[in-house]
C-alpha cells in the first residue's frame, strides 16, 4: 500500500501536477511544460536530463526494486536495500534538478512536494516486511478440513499417518488399537516400532505442532496450525 501510494505521487508529480508559476504568475508550468521549454532552449545538465528521462527513470528504477523487495526470496534484504538507496536518490535528483535551473525551494509548486514524498514513500515501501514464505508439500496426507488443525492431530483407526485421506493402506501398514487403550495424546520423540511407518508426528525439537517422518528418520518438513514449513533439523 505504500509503495502503491508512492508511486501515484510520483505518476501524479510528472503528469498533472504543476512544478512552478508562469511567468504571468499562477501555478501552471507542469512537467511537460518545463520539458518543453527546457528543449527549445537546448537546456542541457541535470534540470534538462531530469525533465526529459531521468525523473521517469528514477521512479521506475525505485518502485521495481521496492516491489523485488516485498517478494519473499532469498535475496530480499538486497532489493529491500537497493530499493531504500533508489528512492533516496530519487530525492536527491528532484533537488538537485531544482537548483540546477536557479529555481528556489520557495517558487516551487506542489508536483515538487508531491515528487519528494512519492520517493519517500517507495524507499519507505521497500522496508515492510512482507509474509514468511510457506513451502506446501503435497502428497503428505493433511487433511483438507483447515480447523482439524485447531485439535492435536490423531491418526484414524485403521489408517496410517500420512495417508491421503479416503485411501486404502497397503496390508503392512495396517495395524489395530484395542477399544479400551485410548491413543496417546502425542507421539513420542521418536516414532515406536507400529508408529514407524512415513507420517506426520508430534515434533520432537517441539518448534512446531508435527514434523513428518518419512519411516527412517525426521525430515525438514513441518506444519503449524495447517501452514506448512521448511526447518531443517
Amino acid at each position: 500500500m505504500v509503495l502503491a501510494v508512492g508511486a501515484i505521487a510520483g505518476i501524479l508529480a510528472f503528469t498533472v501536477l504543476p512544478w512552478a508559476a508562469n511567468d504571468g504568475g499562477g501555478d501552471s508550468a507542469k512537467f511537460g511544460d518545463i520539458h518543453t521549454a527546457l528543449s527549445a532552449a537546448n537546456t542541457g545538465g541535470l534540470g534538462g536530463a531530469y525533465f526529459s528521462w531521468l525523473a521517469w527513470a528514477a521512479l521506475a528504477a525505485a518502485a521495481l526494486f521496492a516491489i523485488a523487495a516485498n517478494v519473499p526470496s532469498g535475496s530480499q534484504n538486497y532489493w529491500r536495500a537497493l530499493g531504500v538507496v533508489l528512492g533516496l536518490v530519487g530525492i536527491g535528483l528532484t533537488y538537485g534538478a531544482i537548483h540546477d535551473l536557479h529555481v528556489g525551494l520557495g517558487d516551487v509548486s506542489a508536483a515538487f512536494w508531491v515528487a519528494i514524498v512519492g520517493f519517500v514513500l517507495i524507499a519507505a515501501g521497500s522496508l515492510v516486511p512482507s509474509r514468511p514464505v510457506v513451502h506446501y508439500q503435497p502428497n503428505y496426507g493433511m487433511p483438507t478440513d483447515q480447523q482439524k488443525f485447531a485439535q492435536p492431530h490423531q491418526p484414524t483407526p485403521g489408517v496410517m499417518p500420512g495417508m491421503p485421506l479416503g485411501s486404502t493402506p497397503p496390508p503392512q501398514y495396517t495395524y489395530s488399537q484395542p477399544a479400551s487403550a485410548p491413543y496417546p495424546a502425542q507421539a513420542p520423540m521418536r516414532p515406536a516400532a507400529a508408529m514407524a511407518a512415513p507420517g506426520w508426528m508430534t515434533d520432537p525439537s517441539r518448534r512446531y505442532e508435527l514434523r513428518y517422518w518419512d519411516g527412517n528418520r525426521w525430515t525438514e518438513n513441518v506444519s503449524t496450525g495447517g501452514n506448512q514449513a521448511i526447518d531443517p533439523i
